[in-house]
């Protein structure tokens, strides 16, 4: 697993001219292959659709047969040999964007520590669900002699049935994905959530959590921001430093606080570390405290109870770091300033929690 302060770089690689119009004609064909998949058992009539066409009225060739009813077709009566043309269009295009000048798929590259991890975007299976779904119906549904749709029903409706299942199944997988995983955040209701629609939108996603401008095509680097904010943390994380022998025994996630690559994710991480800092100290006053106590504010309501240690001004610190931190989880952004001062209160906490000892 890849923690993001380990990411040093994103890039985003759009679609040329030529990219995009490759996917407009391969929308626009499958579409079209589709309908008239659809569209062509229907063309010669309900009563045909239903039971065939009738049998005297037909000649067996050498592999096939020809029906006099054919020719009644008001969807294909001039185009009826032609009408595979769509399919074979769609099939020649999706083979052709699989090669480098047309390959439409929009490429997201993640540079980290370790190495590099390169995300592309497929066709869309909406798409492909039509597509495949059209067909069957068509291979299921297209009346032959003496032989209609009524003859081959309880098969085209398990098939039909299969495929909403699995394009029901497959869009509810990809509704919602938490974003913020890799800090391990114990309250997963809390945490921040992006569409993983497609690349681009993911690609967006990421610079709003990392705070990067919105462009495309560019490199851009990801600065931790200990190093971006070096002397404006510099007293903060020496006051930190001081303590960080017990700190790290507590709250192992601490120095993430530093490292990762935003004030939005360096927010998200105090208000982590705040919450495991209070879940430890509760647990040494109340070691049997019910487990359904798993939020900072859980903690710090139980805390003003049973703790005669806690003051003001520390109560005060603990809040304001769940205000900012829930501004930053619920989408709203965490600015410098917040992330700074959410560090400074967290130092006061720190400071208080080991100035101040347990009284069970």
């Amino acid at each position: 697993m890849i923690h993001v302060k380990d990411l040093t770089s994103i890039t985003c690689i759009p679609r040329s001219k030529l990219q995009s119009l490759t996917l407009f004609l391969l929308i626009i064909s499958t579409i079209l292959t589709s309908i008239v998949f659809f569209l062509e058992p229907f063309s010669y009539g309900i009563d045909i659709f239903l039971y065939g066409f009738d049998i005297n009225t037909c000649t067996e060739l050498e592999n096939s047969w020809s029906c006099e009813q054919q020719a009644n077709s008001w969807f294909f009566h001039s185009f009826h040999s032609y009408w595979w043309y769509p399919f074979f269009l769609a099939v020649s295009l999706y083979i052709v964007s699989l090669t480098s000048p047309f390959n439409f798929r929009t490429k997201l590259r993640l540079e980290h520590n370790e190495g590099i991890i390169d995300i592309e975007d497929e066709f869309s299976s909406y798409f492909a669900v039509l597509f495949w779904f059209s067909l069957f119906f068509n291979l299921l549904a297209s009346p032959t002699p003496s032989n209609g749709i009524s003859d081959g029903l309880d098969v085209l409706l398990f098939v039909g049935g299969l495929v909403f299942l699995l394009g029901t199944y497959h869009a509810a997988k990809r509704q919602l994905i938490p974003i913020d995983e890799g800090l391990n955040a114990p309250d997963k209701s809390d945490i921040s959530k992006i569409k993983n629609s497609d690349v681009f939108t993911f690609h967006q996603e990421l610079q709003r959590v990392f705070d990067l401008p919105s462009v495309e095509g560019d490199k851009q680097q990801l600065v931790s921001v200990g190093d971006l904010l070096h002397e404006e943390l510099a007293e903060i994380k020496d006051r930190l430093d001081t303590q960080e022998s017990t700190l790290m025994q507590i709250v192992p996630l601490y120095p993430d606080i530093f490292e990762v690559p935003s004030h939005y994710l360096g927010t998200v991480t105090i208000r982590i570390s705040t919450e495991t800092l209070l879940k430890h100290r509760l647990s040494l006053i109340l070691p049997k405290a019910s487990k359904k106590y798993k939020s900072l504010r859980n903690y710090t309501d139980e805390l003003r109870k049973h703790d005669d240690g806690l003051d003001s001004d520390t109560l005060g610190s603990i809040e304001t770091i769940i205000s900012l931190g829930n501004q930053a989880t619920h989408g709203r952004g965490s600015s410098k300033e917040d992330y700074i001062s959410a560090l400074q209160k967290f130092v006061e906490v720190v400071e208080w929690h080991i100035a101040t000892p347990v009284v069970s």
